[in-house]
């Protein structure tokens, strides 16, 4: 096997601590700034996949729209330390982005599949914009699970209920979405309150 460069093992214990959100706000702020011609849609919502996790990476299984789409499918895995950035938007005039896509999350050791992301979002043509993320440890993955999500998001879900998936909406652009994914040994704290990731946020134990 491989040995990762220094200067990245270097890199990745600086920016990765026992505190998730501490760690992904490391990473945000040293990921160089990145645009999208989705931005000048009526809708869309731009979504940062961060994975703090030091014993996964991430891949996308599967997606499910309703109305609109990608702008570009984040297919790239999302090992320890890296951002995916995408966009969702409507792909013609009179309809929103709305949907659903699935994350496997898999051992960086043995390869094996370990567990799937679920996340649901909707910036409809009328209404508010909802999102809502989890995760669970089934092998395989069920499709079905996005339409029951989305049938019950109200709201952009950003209180964390779950140990190793959370939720951030940013405080300077409600369409500018965040997913932090953890390993269950790193704590969530509320740091977010006076960053500019997101809203104060409840977090359930």
């Amino acid at each position: 096997m491989s040995q990762m460069p220094p200067a990245y093992q270097q890199n990745q214990q600086t920016q990765i601590t026992q505190n998730a959100l501490h760690s992904a706000e490391n990473i945000f702020s040293t990921t160089p700034k990145q645009t999208s011609m989705a931005e000048s849609k009526s809708r869309y919502l731009r979504i940062r996949l961060v994975n703090v996790s030091a014993q996964h990476s991430l891949q996308l299984e599967t997606s499910k729209f309703y109305s609109g789409g990608f702008d570009k499918t984040p297919i790239e895995p999302v090992h320890t330390g890296q951002i995916s950035t995408f966009w969702v938007c409507n792909l013609k005039i009179a309809e929103g982005a709305t949907g659903g896509a699935v994350w496997k999350v898999k051992s960086s050791g043995s390869g094996q599949v370990c567990g799937h992301i679920y996340l649901t979002f909707s910036v409809p043509l009328v209404g508010n914009i909802k999102a809502q993320v989890t995760h669970d440890t089934q092998l395989g993955f069920a499709t079905a699970k996005i339409d029951t999500m989305y049938e019950r998001m109200h709201q952009v879900r950003t209180d964390i209920l779950n140990a190793h998936v959370a939720l951030l909406q940013e405080k300077t652009d409600a369409k500018h979405l965040a997913v932090v994914f953890k390993d269950a040994h790193q704590v969530w704290e509320e740091t977010r309150s006076s960053t500019p990731l997101g809203n104060a946020v409840e977090i359930r134990k």
